[in-house]
């Protein structure tokens, strides 16, 4: 970091694979992990940060553990895959992780995702060969 000129490094987890979980695991899951980010910045916090990450699979209580996460552990803000069950994150059923966000006052990273299938089929099938 130091000969990089990075004075701060901001972990996160990509949670692409909390998709196939059912939601308890994937809720479980998240928490487990953000208490081992918070453990990783814990040795070094002049240096490191992190995201939280979230199962949106169970708004409600990927809300909780939102908020656990940067009132308790200390995170910066969430980093959210683009989709969840091919739904995208402007569907109304996400809206407890918005309001979250804005009551906390932190940021919102949307980690672009692989688009659900019917919109590649749509925007990336159909194309002649060659």
């Amino acid at each position: 970091m130091d000969e990089a000129g990075i004075d701060l490094q901001v972990l996160s987890l990509a949670a692409l694979g909390f998709d196939a979980l059912d939601a308890s695991t994937a809720t479980t899951l998240s928490h487990d992990v953000n208490d081992e980010l918070a453990a990783a910045v814990r040795t070094n916090p002049s240096r490191l940060a992190a995201f939280a990450s979230l199962a949106l699979k169970d708004p409600e209580s990927a809300a909780k553990e939102f908020e656990h996460s940067i009132q308790k552990l200390g995170f910066r803000g969430v980093l959210l895959d683009g989709t969840t069950e091919g739904l995208f994150l402007d569907d109304s059923r996400f809206t407890p992780i918005f309001e979250t966000a804005v009551t906390l006052n932190v940021p919102v990273y949307l980690h672009p995702a692989p688009p659900p299938e019917p919109v590649f089929e749509a925007y990336f099938t159909g194309f002649p060969e060659g």
